[in-house]
């Protein structure tokens, strides 16, 4: 014969069998255990089978009975997360919060955009909703969870004061290696190799010279990592018999007008059988950078630009790109 025994944790009723009252038994839908005592309206059961009743020997209270509870319903061993385990699971959503509180008391501008705290936010929750669904214990569901949460902020903390010379050196040391293709354009003014096959651009990259340019778009780096090459006749305001750096000067300023962005660095690139200078510019979003590189060879024009985040002339898919140019040799 069976009784029914109710846990004072959680309030459930199971069944045990009438050997195991007096023992301590495990609660089957939490992690409490307690002393089997009659419920106070006993509610007799079939007979459990034998094969499916444990066998108990002589045994103080303060030794646990394997587990001779038989639950009255085929319900999990645990009841699901409770309110409680779910407003720890919410708590990475703080992150973004915390981001613009410490922006308006500090007065420090981040270089990072809001997204990373907000994909940091949402990805740590899932994780913590996760394990909240697992069939853990509440309190090592609870100890999982704040390890997880602290560990976000700790890493939003991290990515609001980094610099950005951190991400410029991570970006010099990292190239893609993305498989890079000779790029002849059709007049065959030039060769130069892209990380992938260009497509012709409807504009030109300078505003009022006439340049046909090609683009090549990373379309694993929305936004960034779109390369550019273009070539055509100087414009008539920019004569050839211009000296080198009355030239440059305005190509600079054209430059700077056309894109809106700030200076950044200004090289002159020597070389025996072309002039040309090269520009790092930072837009005004502070997330995009553009390295261009404006060449002038007699009266033609050749610009190249790399853009992406953090980079700079030295980083390697930049210099890869910008070394590759090179003009067609002339048969005679």
């Amino acid at each position: 014969m069976s009784i029914t025994v109710r846990c004072p944790s959680c309030q459930q009723r199971s069944r045990v069998a009438d050997g195991a009252l007096g023992l301590l038994v495990a609660c089957p839908r939490c992690p409490h255990q307690f002393v089997a005592q009659a419920d106070d309206a006993p509610v007799l059961q079939p007979d459990i089978p034998r094969q499916s009743i444990p066998t108990f020997h002589s045994q103080r209270r303060s030794e646990v009975a394997p587990n001779p509870a038989t639950p009255l319903e085929d319900v999990p061993h645990h009841a699901g997360p409770n309110g409680f385990l779910i407003s720890v699971a919410l708590l990475p959503l703080g992150i973004p919060l915390v981001w613009l509180l410490v922006g308006a008391i500090t007065g420090r501008e981040t270089i990072l955009s809001f997204a990373a705290p907000l994909a940091l936010a949402v990805g740590v929750c899932g994780l913590c909703g996760g394990i909240a669904l697992t069939h853990w214990s509440t309190a090592a569901r609870i100890r999982a969870m704040l390890a997880v949460v602290v560990l976000a902020y700790l890493v939003s903390g991290v990515l609001f004061f980094v610099k950005q010379s951190w991400l410029e050196e991570a970006r010099k040391n990292f190239n893609f290696n993305r498989g890079e293709r000779e790029f002849v354009p059709p007049d065959k003014a030039y060769i130069v190799r892209f990380p992938g096959l260009p497509k012709e651009q409807d504009t030109s990259p300078i505003e009022g010279w006439a340049l046909k340019a090609f683009r090549f778009a990373d379309p694993n780096r929305a936004g960034s990592g779109v390369f550019v090459s273009a070539h055509g006749v100087a414009p008539k305001d920019f004569p050839k018999e211009d000296p080198e750096e009355v030239w440059f000067q305005k190509a600079k300023a054209k430059l700077l007008e056309t894109t809106g962005a700030a200076l950044v660095k200004d090289d002159p690139i020597r070389s025996p059988d072309f002039q040309a200078h090269e520009y790092e510019l930072q837009f005004p979003d502070d997330q995009l950078k553009r390295v261009v590189r404006i060449l002038r060879i007699r009266n033609r024009v050749f610009y190249l630009s790399v853009d992406g985040p953090f980079l700079t002339g030295d980083t390697p898919d930049v210099k890869e790109f910008m070394k590759s140019f090179k003009l067609p040799k002339v048969k005679n």
